[in-house]
């Protein structure tokens, strides 16, 4: 186990104590189809396989936590971000639930949320 995967693990439990699925801000390389919906995530070292067909949302971000300013014709991109839930798994494991933010603007992915926190995978 990594360094990463480590302190993946420690904020999976302390959030499980909690009841709650633990949240996240970590970039992270998503592989998707060629319409965009997610296939594969790379995550704490390992490639996570999606298991299921995944949903997804669009919701506000708040941009002016993030950015100074914003252009007008930049303004779309930067207030709404696309969020995809996704059940994935590695070879011989069980499900993670994970929320996953993509940044259109940008390409750029990153994991919000680890919703069921087995520590097993």
């Amino acid at each position: 186990m990594n360094v990463n995967q480590h302190e993946d693990a420690a904020l999976l439990a302390k959030h499980r104590r909690r009841g709650r699925p633990a949240m996240f801000t970590q970039a992270l390389r998503v592989e998707t189809t060629t319409s965009g919906q997610p296939l594969r995530v790379h995550w704490g070292g390992r490639a996570w396989k999606v298991a299921a067909t995944p949903m997804r949302w669009y919701a506000r971000r708040p941009w002016w936590e993030e950015e100074y300013r914003v252009a007008k014709e930049d303004l779309l991109g930067c207030v709404e971000e696309e969020v995809w839930r996704v059940q994935v798994s590695l070879a011989g494991s069980g499900l993670r639930t994970l929320d996953l933010s993509h940044r259109q603007d940008t390409g750029a992915w990153r994991l919000l949320y680890v919703h069921d926190t087995a520590l097993s995978a």
